[in-house]
């Protein structure tokens, strides 16, 4: 049987021609959002393939992105437990994603008619442009809240070194050691 680590490396039996890029896959997960009832168009359509690894470039790069409730497709289906943006309820819902299922926060959308490229950002919880996830263009947060998130992390990874001494043993501060006292009693 394979090891843990040999299940995250690519099987290099299969020649580079047949491989599966990430951007594939997330292209073959997407499921088509359904027609709306009215004749209008909807607001926001999902890229269709072949999908780039990450945003070319930004044709308007001054335009803003509309507000959340101008670029969902079906307003009312959050209230039926369906995504607002596919009108289905086959994926879950995060309750944080204001109503976009898992399959369509994953999703590259094209808003219409300005066609700017737009993604879910799950730090922001909210669609930000494609552009803004810069050249990782499928993670699941924008680089804003990448870099604040690495930050967070660095700063606490800072504070929890900076409470062991040189030879390795943990300082407590004493609000630390009352709790300690409690635990042992």
């Amino acid at each position: 049987t394979p090891g843990p680590r040999s299940r995250n490396l690519p099987n290099l039996s299969i020649p580079v021609q047949q491989r599966v890029t990430k951007a594939e896959r997330e292209v073959n997960k997407q499921k088509p959002i359904k027609n709306p009832n009215s004749a209008g168009t909807v607001p926001c359509m999902k890229m269709t393939p072949p999908l780039p690894p990450r945003c070319e470039g930004d044709p308007n790069p001054t335009a803003e992105v509309p507000a959340f409730c101008q670029l969902v497709n079906f307003p009312t289906a959050r209230y039926f437990g369906n995504c607002v943006m596919c009108d289905d309820s086959e994926f879950s819902i995060p309750k944080q994603n204001k109503g976009v299922c898992n399959n369509c926060d994953v999703a590259i959308w094209v808003v219409n008619p300005s066609g700017m490229q737009i993604k879910w950002c799950k730090g922001c919880k909210n669609f930000r442009k494609w552009i803004d996830f810069g050249v990782k263009g499928y993670s699941s947060k924008c680089e804003r809240c990448r870099n604040q998130q690495a930050s967070r992390y660095a700063s606490q990874k800072a504070k929890s070194e900076s409470l062991t001494t040189p030879d390795g043993t943990l300082v407590m501060l004493p609000s630390q050691q009352h709790h300690h006292l409690e635990t042992q009693l």
